[in-house]
């Protein structure tokens, strides 16, 4: 799953472009569903976004975060858990979850909440 919109401006050859994927496993809590789970993936690539200082100083690489999401979406906690070795990548992918309202559950997940580790991978593309 690509993170972030490509940037607004054109590239010269050997210009980066910038994506990014995600992956998510359950921790503890409610078993997230099959289409829950597509929908939160989904909403977190709708708000992803490579910083562009990040960019232009050429870093890339995976942040590995635990997020805690409430049954009606809210997520009441975050903390990163692997850094990517960039504070503008790890700042970015906190910011991400931060103080933010997802999908609600699914009526087939039982449980107040659920906690997931969820990768948020930043790699550069060079076209």
């Amino acid at each position: 799953m690509a993170i972030g919109p490509v940037p607004q401006r054109s590239l010269a050859p050997g210009q980066p472009a910038y994506s990014g994927s995600a992956a998510m496993a359950h921790v503890s809590g409610a078993r997230p569903g099959r289409n829950w789970g597509r929908a939160f993936q989904a909403w977190v690539q709708s708000r992803g976004f490579y910083p562009p200082q990040a960019a232009a100083a050429g870093e890339d690489g995976p942040v590995v975060l635990r997020v805690t999401v409430a049954r009606d979406g809210r997520i009441e906690a975050v903390q990163i858990t692997g850094r990517s070795g960039s504070r503008w990548l790890d700042a970015a992918a906190l910011s991400l979850f931060r103080d933010q309202v997802g999908p609600a559950f699914t009526a087939e997940m039982e449980g107040d909440s659920t906690t997931l580790t969820f990768t948020v991978n930043y790699r550069i593309v060079y076209r």
